[in-house]
């Protein structure tokens, strides 16, 4: 893609206003006009009713903000979120290395590194890069194999059961290719976080310190590898139902889980040997390879090692397939054993690991896990659980009501489940409803009550909203 001179890039198309906050060096107005040239080139075809760029400097920096009316699509806003960052970026070195960075945030990001080689950045390059990761699906190789031939020729040495697995499996890649997409997450990614966050407000240091960073680099067609998360805490905290979550927050099918509890040997995760005449493939190569539960397979898929302190035996430690992924480079080459010559790079692949005790774990698994101890909610977390419940309640129901609920209500609520206090919510709304009112008082949870009996305590860890 070739451009023409900054300053005769283009002129501002008439459908956006160009609005200077403050003077800004001349060199500035070159990326301010490149920025433009950008957005001109990717609204082409279908230019937005207005829009409006404002250029303006913080502490010695460029910084831009557009706006457009209709606003652009999730795809398009990243696009255009990453070039203004990187504009602002060089504007500090067009400007001066002696300023400081900007106190306030370009469109939500502060650069936390200079950015490497300076003086030989190219420009269109970088566009060209930024589009193709942001605008286009992102696929990687995930399956690698030698051909059919050689294929066939190891397979026939080994039994004929070997050689018809290898050709029915090698039969569905040829189809499905050997490629995958890397998954993304939702443009409103941020705003589900916090949802989450306040759904399941133990884990917030989990999604605070790893998600968050995650998701952001994701967004910016960054290819960024989750680091492997051990989720450490009793029976009941909702650390499997967080993970579920979290797949769907990362915009990916729903979690594989093998449950270490139930596993004798490294077969869920690695197939079983081509010794046994019944081997098959584990479920990690089928679910990248098939997908799950109807949705197409992803690069970057979301594992659950369920109770990793619980695994069944230990004659073929299923630990062994688990330590390959955990690193990234065992995990680009990982095999499974029903299918060894097919080389699979799950480099990619997502792992969250749950364990109720981390003393039963051995020191070189813990050593490649970031973990995380949950603890069942506080008293006021729990409240706020509740309050959540019945925000969402009057939020689904579309209607005119107060956004929050009597304190006796709430501390007869917090000993029940989840379930169970949006079920007795929704009651109380319906009575306060038919009373006139927009408010749920003390009298419509007794009413909601009546003949239920004595509550019993439960420990709530995670909630959705849903029930």
């Amino acid at each position: 893609m070739k451009h023409e001179p900054l300053r005769n890039r283009c002129l501002v198309p008439p459908w956006l206003r160009l609005k200077y906050l403050q003077r800004i060096p001349d060199a500035w107005v070159d990326l301010v006009y490149e920025f433009i040239g950008l957005v001109d080139q990717m609204f082409r075809d279908c230019p937005p009713a207005a829009g409006v760029l404002q250029a303006g400097h913080a502490d010695g920096q460029l910084q831009l903000r557009l706006r457009c009316r209709p606003a652009p699509s999730v795809r398009e806003q990243e696009v255009l979120h990453g070039i203004a960052l990187r504009l602002c970026q060089l504007s500090r070195y067009q400007y001066g290395a002696e300023h400081a960075l900007p106190s306030s945030p370009v469109w939500g990001y502060r650069p936390s590194a200079a950015p490497h080689n300076v003086a030989n950045f190219d420009l269109d390059e970088y566009i060209e890069d930024r589009i193709d990761r942001a605008l286009k699906p992102q696929e990687v190789t995930v399956f690698e194999w030698d051909s059919m031939a050689q294929l066939e020729k190891r397979a026939s040495a080994r039994d004929e059961a070997h050689a018809r697995r290898v050709a029915q499996a090698m039969a569905r890649l040829n189809e499905t290719g050997a490629t995958r997409p890397l998954a993304k997450p939702a443009g409103d990614w941020a705003g589900q976080l916090e949802q989450l966050q306040r759904e399941a407000p133990n884990f917030a240091a989990v999604l605070q310190a790893m998600v968050r960073p995650h998701l952001a680099m994701c967004q910016l067609g960054i290819r960024h590898r989750l680091p492997p998360i051990l989720l450490v805490g009793p029976p009941g905290v909702g650390k499997t139902k967080f993970a579920h979550a979290l797949a769907r927050l990362l915009g990916v099918p729903p979690p594989l889980v093998v449950s270490f509890a139930e596993e004798t040997n490294a077969a869920a995760l690695a197939g079983s040997s081509t010794f046994w005449s019944n081997s098959s493939p584990g479920k990690l190569f089928e679910h990248l390879a098939w997908g799950s539960q109807g949705r197409d397979p992803v690069a970057n898929p979301l594992v659950v090692v369920d109770e990793l302190d619980k695994r069944a035996g230990h004659t073929f430690d299923p630990l062994s397939a688990l330590y390959s992924l955990l690193e990234v480079d065992t995990a680009k080459c990982f095999t499974d054993q029903s299918v060894p010559d097919i080389t699979i790079d799950a480099s990619h692949v997502r792992l969250i690991a749950t364990a109720n005790d981390i003393d039963a774990l051995p020191e070189p698994l813990r050593s490649r896990l970031a973990i995380f101890t949950i603890e069942p909610p506080t008293e006021q977390q729990l409240a706020e659980i509740v309050r959540n419940i019945y925000r969402a309640l009057v939020a689904g129901m579309n209607i005119a009501m107060q956004q929050d609920l009597p304190d006796e209500v709430v501390r007869q609520a917090v000993v029940l489940s989840p379930r169970v206090i949006k079920s007795r919510l929704e009651t109380c709304i319906g009575h306060a409803l038919l009373a006139g009112r927009t408010e749920v008082q003390g009298c419509d949870w007794a009413l909601a009550n009546l003949g239920l009996g004595a509550p019993q305590r439960a420990r709530i860890g995670f909630i959705n909203g849903a029930g």
